[in-house]
């Protein structure tokens, strides 16, 4: 069976759908990420973050992450913005104003802050613009106000301007080339502009006195939306009709509009920087017009969601183009983006019902035939694609399906794995059961008796690899069976298992053979061989195998190349490798992408500069001047290839590389690639502290003061950061450190973007941030954030101060007590000795006294009895003790001059 699809693009590269990844529409999150319902509106602020307005509260995206706005209650407690936002608006100073079902607000980013403007605390509010003097102009169910910048005075556009706009419901308001503002009401569309007293025009002031002036034009049907483009023509919806109009004139006049659409009903429109309009609506995705010429429009059709066509997907509530030009598209459900402005050429051909796709999604194998055709096995069928021209912009694809057999088989002979061109006319395409042979000119799948006989009589089961060499023969290796060789000379098949045991079996992925005639054979259970056999002698009883040496005995080999340099290049389960003459075995490859995935490298090629490509389940690398794998494609939407299967690569005569895939068919020209130089400014977008939002309100913006200020208790703390590069973030990697804990830099994954730390000591430290390009070159690009983590109060420098001084007063008082105990000490020893001094003193004067007295008193007793001698003998006795008296008192009483007492 035979399918032609056939596809022929006339027009702009853009509208080119199914084969440029930037093309379609991706989804971006998980819907509940986005706080659930309708995305109503979307704008992107200075810093480069995109905030979505949804039925159920506003959101700012951050390239990883969604991360939802709160307002403070009166206990300072974070409380969600649950409101249903209608409109997010950014004006020249970069705040956003968020209008509401009910009521309007104002966010400063710089400072954090969030207020309610009360006035409107009853009002629908529809749509937000700014004039001149900057001036907030809000279109509401209730007519028009104008709002100072400082939020402080309101002017309702009322009755005394215009009857038919006073307390109408103005869905739009929009501002043209002229400063002139067109709004939307139920009774049709509005011109406002202001003249001063001198009827000149001017913007709208509250201090001046000024004149605002409305022109009405009603008109009959719903107005879906209303642009305008760099030359000042309009385009607007009325029901189901899209009609552009100049708006140089100075009347609005719809008969001299012109239709440029119709059948569709029209929710909402945005036109992008390169003037094209993109219009969302309701079931049926999105149309582009592209203005090509002053007369002429070219029209595309996008699908949101192609394989569920007229569903809710497919309804588009608002579009937005970003900074970088991608386009960004709001549904009830979901959020979705399409990367434009893609410099790196990567493309891809898909499964789908598009006329451009392919039969399956897995692709499996790949060849180039003499005419230039690339033929391609999947797990459903074979194509042969062809280009239309040299520029691949047009593309034919051929489908054939194998229905020899309609019974249990039918599928698994269409479940293609890899393919080999056995001659001009002949390929053959290896299945799960078998080996099927197809006739490129007939186009016809057929059975090679002598080749299934072999098999059947082998039990040689689903072939994982061909390899043709220069003599023409085919090398086959088998998952059950082990190796077989075709030898074309003489049309036979031998069995390699029959010469070596060692090939018997092995479930063999990889076969080819390097200048010196040495063969590779890679195998799932054995690691890699590397063998010398004679060909001539296959078949004979003499062993033809003449050298042989196994290396990476334990790896599981997924492809092994050989360059024209002769190098040999090896792709494992985990990772790659390259042979060095030098120690005569293989050194692994450094791969610079993400870590925390295991690196399936399931194909390699070779450019025609001599450049060495990689396919992996992480993406497409390249092989460097540093010695290193870096990431050159990634896809973080979808898998690029998947663990058990094989995928082909191969590079055709005009140096086009293609590869399998798990999602299709990707293929880029290596000289067309544009390295990317653009440094990317990396920004916080969240700081954390105990794994809680930390409350900077009333505080500069952190990517303005690039300082925290955090207490002793709040040791804990993850700083998130992004480049803001949208759609892709995972292109870009990062690598960061806290100067004062960490030393060097650490790499991190490029689905991380966040950083880390807890118990922290205090003291003053400073987070370094730093990213590569999207073509993976590391930049100056550095961000650096202070942290000062204050101790607690008594580890302060005025406690340590208090210490110090209370040690000092201790001390003082110590050697006070030292010095009073001292003195009391020295008070009682010489009391003590005063005592003992006037105990003596008194014994030694009591003794002679008494022997004064005894005499004296018995003279005096018995003066009449006495005699002379006793008498004399008395007072010898008092003599002696008057001397002793005498001596006593000479020693004690400081010296006098006692001879006057002599």
């Amino acid at each position: 069976m035979k399918t032609h699809i056939l596809l022929i693009i006339t027009f702009i590269p853009i509208l080119l759908v199914g084969q440029n990844n930037g093309d379609r529409f991706i989804q971006q999150g998980h819907p509940y990420d986005l706080l659930g319902g309708s995305i109503n509106t979307i704008t992107q602020d200075n810093w480069g973050f995109l905030w979505f307005g949804t039925d159920n509260g506003l959101s700012r995206f951050d390239g990883y992450n969604f991360k939802r706005l709160h307002n403070k209650d009166k206990s300072n407690k974070n409380i969600p913005l649950k409101n249903y936002i209608k409109k997010v608006f950014l004006d020249s100073d970069n705040r956003l104003w968020i209008g509401m079902h009910k009521g309007l607000s104002i966010y400063d980013d710089a400072t954090y802050d969030l207020r309610n403007v009360s006035e409107f605390d009853n009002l629908y509010i529809n749509s937000l613009k700014e004039d001149a003097n900057k001036n907030i102009w809000v279109a509401t169910h209730n007519g028009i106000y104008i709002l100072s910048k400082d939020s402080k005075e309101i002017y309702h556009i009322g009755a005394q301007n215009s009857s038919e706009l006073d307390n109408k419901k103005v869905n739009f308001i929009v501002p043209d080339q002229h400063n002139n503002f067109w709004a939307f009401s139920e009774y049709g569309i509005h011109k406002i502009w202001i003249t001063d007293q001198n009827n000149i025009k001017t913007s709208f002031s509250f201090t001046d006195k000024c004149k605002i002036n409305i022109s009405s034009y009603p008109i009959k049907g719903r107005i879906g939306f209303f642009v305008i483009d760099k030359e000042n023509n309009a385009y607007f919806s009325v029901d189901n009709t899209i009609y552009t109009i100049s708006l140089e004139n100075d009347a609005f006049n719809l008969n001299d509009a012109s239709i440029v659409a119709q059948g569709e009903e029209y929710l909402c429109a945005h036109m992008d920087s390169y003037n094209n309009l993109w219009v969302g609506t309701r079931y049926r995705g999105i149309t582009l017009f592209n203005k090509k010429t002053a007369k002429k429009i070219t029209q595309k059709k996008y699908w949101i969601s192609p394989n569920r066509y007229y569903d809710i997907t497919n309804t588009v509530t608002t579009l937005y183009e970003d900074n970088l030009g991608n386009i960004w598209v709001g549904t009830p459900k979901e959020l979705f983006a399409m990367k434009r402005n893609n410099t790196q050429n990567f493309s891809s051909i898909r499964e789908g019902e598009d006329s451009n796709s392919l039969t399956n999604r897995i692709v499996t194998g790949l060849i180039e035939d003499e005419n230039k055709n690339i033929w391609i096995t999947t797990s459903y069928g074979l194509n042969k694609l062809s280009w239309l021209n040299k520029d691949k912009k047009g593309v034919h694809i051929d489908h054939y399906i194998n229905d020899r057999s309609k019974d249990q088989n039918f599928a698994s002979n269409n479940s293609l794995q890899s393919l080999i061109a056995k001659d001009q006319n002949t390929l053959w395409i290896s299945t799960k059961k078998n080996i099927l042979s197809y006739n490129i000119k007939n186009e016809q799948f057929f059975e090679d008796e002598q080749l299934s006989d072999f098999l059947k009589d082998n039990n040689m089961r689903m072939a994982r690899c061909f390899f043709k060499d220069k003599k023409n023969n085919i090398w086959i290796g088998f998952e059950f069976g082990g190796i077989c060789v075709f030898l074309a000379d003489k049309n036979e098949f031998i069995r390699l298992g029959t010469i070596d045991k060692t090939f018997d079996d092995g479930d063999y992925w990889a076969i080819t053979k390097d200048a010196r005639d040495y063969m590779w054979i890679g195998s799932k259970r054995k690691g890699l061989f590397k063998i010398k056999i004679n060909m001539d002698s296959l078949g004979m009883t003499k062993n033809p195998i003449s050298y042989k040496k196994q290396f990476l005995p334990t790896k599981w080999i997924t492809s092994v190349f050989i360059n024209k340099d002769n190098i040999a290049w090896v792709g494992t389960s985990n990772e790659a490798y390259h042979y060095s003459s030098a120690i005569d075995d293989f050194e692994e490859l450094k791969m610079i992408g993400p870590s925390n995935q295991s690196t399936y490298i399931s194909g390699i090629v070779e450019d025609q500069n001599d450049a060495i490509w990689f396919s992996s389940t992480t993406g497409i690398f390249k092989y460097d001047e540093n010695k290193q794998l870096t990431q050159a494609y990634n896809t973080n939407e979808y898998d690029f290839a998947k663990i058990n299967y094989q995928f082909s690569t191969y590079c055709s005569h005009d140096g086009t590389i293609y590869m399998g895939g798990i999602n299709g068919l990707t293929y880029f020209s290596p000289n067309l690639l544009q390295t990317d130089t653009i440094k990317q400014k990396i920004l916080i977008s969240d700081f954390k502290v105990l794994n809680q939002p930390f409350s900077l309100k009333g505080e500069k913006n952190i990517n303005l003061t690039r300082l925290v200020h955090l207490s002793y208790k709040e040791n804990q703390f993850t700083f998130e950061f992004s480049t803001l590069y949208l759609t892709d973030p995972y292109k870009i990697k990062y690598r960061y450190k806290l100067e004062g804990l960490d030393k060097d830099w650490i790499y991190v994954d490029t689905n991380r973007n966040h950083a880390s730390y807890s118990n922290l000591a205090p003291g003053h430290y400073k987070f370094c941030v730093q990213s590569t390009t999207r073509s993976g070159e590391w930049t100056d690009n550095q961000n650096v954030i202070e942290v000062i983590i204050a101790p607690p109060f008594w580890a302060t420098w005025w406690a340590y101060c208090i210490y110090v001084l209370i040690l000092i007063l201790i001390i003082i008082f110590i050697i006070y007590l030292n010095y009073v105990k001292g003195i009391y000490g020295q008070q009682k020893k010489y009391n003590q000795w005063k005592t003992e001094l006037y105990t003596d003193i008194i014994n030694s004067f009591d003794t002679p006294l008494f022997l004064l007295k005894a005499p004296l008193e018995n003279m005096i007793g018995n003066l009449h009895n006495i005699g002379e001698s006793e008498i004399e003998e008395l007072l010898k006795i008092m003599n002696q003790n008057v001397k002793r008296l005498r001596h006593l008192v000479k020693h004690i009483i400081p010296p006098f001059n006692w001879t006057v007492f002599s």
